[in-house]
């Protein structure tokens, strides 16, 4: 609640209400009691909407990332992101974005009258909405273009030859050839960064270079019975064991 209010004043800072030239003169009591209901039913087709869109972004930001295929002939196992990583993202312009057609409702409904709405509008949140919607919705979509070129570039490709690995925020791909791995570990649990200790197994491949891989990582969940067959198959090529590490 205290970042609501914060981010409320905030906006009434920078993005103060402004009164359109066809706005007229100052609202009266009467308009204010009309203008109140209206608002309250504006929340009908933006809770009807926003999921609807929300689904929209959801396969619009899959089916993008789907066009970036990184597998290649020999591939034997490739590992991206889940599909699940597009649903905040989504969620978020989903919310946004629904209130483009709510406003061209209401600009059918209340034709002459809206400019007046939308005074009222302002003046009960203290600043300019449509500005710090366009700014809301020009962060939304920065952070979405960021999104997909981490979750588009994000992948591990395991060859014949070795291994592809092409971290979220990594400058460049890196490969490792079989032979250079030194430790293949099975994990019961990790440490999580509020020092929590969870169980989860999962693998850890260690590389000569004193990098290391992990199951865990690449934006994903651990698959149990995929992750055993490519740690089986890095055991075979690199002539390493599997150690178990509780």
């Amino acid at each position: 609640m205290k970042a609501v209010t914060c981010s409320f004043a905030l906006f009434r800072r920078f993005f103060p209400c402004r009164v359109d030239n066809d706005a007229g003169e100052p609202l009266t009591d009467e308009e204010r009691r009309i203008y109140r209901r209206w608002e309250v039913a504006a929340l009908v087709p933006l809770f009807a909407l926003t999921p609807l869109l929300g689904v929209a972004w959801y396969l619009a930001l899959k089916g993008i990332a789907g066009l970036f295929r990184h597998d290649s002939p020999g591939t034997l196992f490739l590992i991206r992101p889940i599909p699940a990583i597009w649903l905040v993202p989504a969620m978020y312009l989903g919310i946004l974005s629904s209130a483009f057609p709510t406003e061209w409702l209401y600009r059918l409904l209340l034709r002459d009258r809206y400019p007046r709405y939308e005074r009222f509008c302002h003046e009960r949140a203290g600043f300019d909405g449509k500005r710090v919607l366009l700014l809301l919705g020009g962060l939304g979509l920065a952070g979405t273009a960021i999104g997909l070129f981490v979750g588009t570039r994000t992948f591990t490709r395991f060859q014949e030859d070795g291994i592809v690995i092409s971290r979220p925020f990594g400058l460049r791909r890196h490969f490792y050839g079989y032979g250079r791995v030194e430790a293949i570990e099975h994990r019961a649990t990790f440490q999580a960064p509020n020092g929590k200790i969870i169980d989860r197994p999962h693998y850890v491949l260690r590389f000569n270079d004193g990098a290391s891989w992990s199951t865990r990582e690449g934006l994903r969940d651990p698959e149990p019975d995929r992750d055993r067959m490519i740690a089986k198959l890095v055991s075979e090529r690199s002539k390493r064991p599997i150690k178990e590490i509780p």
